[in-house]
């Protein structure tokens, strides 16, 4: 989720696969936790945690929006974007600091 190089070529491959058709769907379904007392966690890994449930996401969307259809020729329906997320982005226990802010759900 973290190297663009392999986004671009996963991206590839699946466009290859498809034979000019589009993806029907996007399922962004993946995060790390890495716990610990706030005050002492380092940094690196609430960035990490950041890099992988944050950013990661947007990298990966963005590396496949362009396979996702508008419409689809086969079905006439838009492509979709589902993005799994955690309930600890509503509800934090203790040492999940960094999982439960790169967590927070949007709404749209």
């Amino acid at each position: 989720m973290t190297d663009t190089a392999a986004l671009a070529a996963a991206a590839q491959t699946v466009a290859q696969h498809l034979q000019g058709l589009q993806l029907a769907a996007l399922v962004n379904n993946a995060g790390i936790s890495l716990s610990g007392p706030l005050a002492l966690q380092p940094i690196e890994e609430f960035r990490k945690t950041f890099e992988v449930n944050v950013f990661g996401v947007l990298e990966v969307t963005r590396a496949f929006l362009p396979l996702l259809a508008v419409r689809s020729p086969r079905s006439g329906r838009a492509g979709r974007i589902v993005n799994i997320g955690s309930v600890a982005g509503a509800m934090t226990t203790p040492f999940m600091a960094a999982y439960s802010a790169s967590s927070m759900r949007w709404k749209h």
